[in-house]
């Protein structure tokens, strides 16, 4: 038998196991997956204060997925989720970073989505931090601006922010107080800064804004749940799967773009961003990179059959890669493909916008 013979019959025998969906063995490293490494989304929780804060927290609840390594941000040690923005203060506590004040994202226009902008009303109405029974008094405020039902419909808000951290959570040797656990939801979501509003664009969406994220509930499926809110702030940094309607509202932010692997620290204008080293910020942790090759224009191998099939081998290359990324995934491995579609590989840009 010829060598291309050989080839291409180990190249359609690859193809049928593929196609037929029998999935390989797991792998040594998926079986021993590290807790703090994400595949879904190839970053890792490397700080060990980040760690016990996301697990005690109510981890991918409340925060998302990580979707950066730690970096230092305006002299602080931060780490980006989907949700939220974790900080290490200076005596190595972590906080939440209050997102959507008006230095990090306070846009209500996200991605066709319009949200409710604060309620002066409301502001006023806040109990302030440092007055006689603040703590028992934010509680009251919440519940009485975050309600359960508002207009005939059942919004589970304050049900949402009363779950948002567990006692398992929270305290995992089984030793604590339950009635920290209000606090703790506090600390989560801050107080309310808005009334529940509706999309304008869709009435079934209503929005609850607190000072650290969006409540957002879907009438036709009953979810209630915070918004990706920091997998914005991410993508105006980077510039990366931002959406028109945010750019055209970031781009006077001193955070617009600002990430430039090649320039100093990684920051683009690092006047405007003092105290800042975004190096390897964005970098993604150990994955597989699965090339089909060819595409667009370059078409590789062809064969026209008799009864008129065609078969184009950017086609089948792209089937299988496919195939394969979805089987790795499958089994815990970070896996990506250099192309998803009929499109031209990357060159010198980056055409496919994965890193």
């Amino acid at each position: 038998m010829s060598l291309t013979r050989t080839r291409h019959l180990l190249a359609w025998m690859l193809l049928s196991w593929l196609l037929l969906g029998t999935a390989p063995p797991r792998s040594a490293i998926a079986q021993q997956a590290d807790a703090r490494m994400f595949p879904q989304t190839g970053y890792r929780i490397g700080e060990d204060s980040f760690w016990d804060y996301f697990k005690r927290r109510g981890g991918v609840r409340t925060f998302g997925y990580p979707v950066s390594n730690s970096f230092t941000l305006l002299g602080f040690k931060v780490q980006v989720f989907q949700r939220e923005i974790l900080q290490q203060q200076p005596d190595g506590s972590v906080t939440m970073m209050n997102i959507l004040d008006e230095g990090l994202m306070p846009y209500t226009s996200i991605n066709g989505s319009t949200f409710p902008a604060p309620d002066q009303e409301v502001l006023k109405r806040q109990p302030q931090v440092g007055t006689p029974d603040y703590h028992a008094r934010a509680l009251q405020f919440v519940k009485d601006n975050a309600p359960d039902a508002w207009q005939g419909k059942k919004v589970n808000f304050f049900q949402r922010f009363t779950n948002s951290v567990r006692f398992e959570e929270a305290f995992p040797n089984g030793i604590g107080d339950p009635g920290l656990l209000p606090g703790f939801n506090l600390e989560v979501w801050g107080l309310p800064t808005s009334q529940p509003t509706p999309d304008p664009a869709n009435g079934g969406f209503i929005y609850l804004r607190f000072q650290r994220g969006i409540m957002h509930h879907d009438t036709a499926t009953g979810a209630t749940q915070g918004l990706l809110l920091a997998d914005y702030v991410k993508a105006i940094m980077t510039l990366r799967n931002l959406p028109p309607d945010l750019a055209l509202q970031a781009r006077a932010n001193r955070l617009y773009g600002q990430f430039e692997p090649l320039a100093p620290q990684a920051v683009s204008r690092p006047k405007e961003l003092v105290a800042s080293d975004l190096t390897g910020a964005f970098k993604r942790g150990p994955a597989v990179l699965v090339d089909p090759g060819h595409g667009g224009s370059e078409i590789g191998s062809s064969r026209q059959f008799t009864d008129g099939a065609k078969l184009v081998e950017k086609e089948l290359n792209l089937t299988v890669a496919m195939r394969l990324v979805g089987l790795l995934k499958d089994a815990g491995v970070d896996a990506f493909p250099s192309r998803a579609s009929d499109t031209k590989v990357n060159g010198s840009r980056d055409l496919t916008g994965d890193d």
